[in-house]
């Protein structure tokens, strides 16, 4: 089932399938290879926001979707998933999540 939310502040903990439309890109880190698991696998961390919130929310690009966090302004979020982080909302993309990007 998926979770259309319309603003960031709508995201709870463990929330999966979550979609979410016209999120600004505040900070992105490098992109880094990382072994997970004996798998060589790209990530990408950044902190992404809306109107709906005062504090950016983490934001973790795994594999394919690092390319599209990395240097963009403004995402779209697909079948990404929601989960508590030392006390605050993190977003993820995981293996099946995706990132369009809006604006460069």
């Amino acid at each position: 089932m998926e979770t259309k939310i319309n603003k960031l502040s709508e995201l709870q903990p463990n929330q999966k399938n979550v979609f979410a439309n016209n999120v600004s890109v505040v900070e992105t880190s490098q992109i880094i290879e990382k072994d997970v698991k004996g798998e060589k696998v790209m990530i990408c961390t950044g902190k992404i926001r809306d109107d709906s919130i005062t504090e950016p929310i983490l934001i973790t690009a795994w594999g394919h979707a690092t390319q599209f966090l990395f240097g963009s302004k403004v995402i779209n979020l697909e079948n990404c998933f929601a989960k508590d982080y030392e006390g605050k909302i993190e977003i993820s993309t995981g293996k099946f999540g995706r990132i369009q990007v809006i604006e460069k």
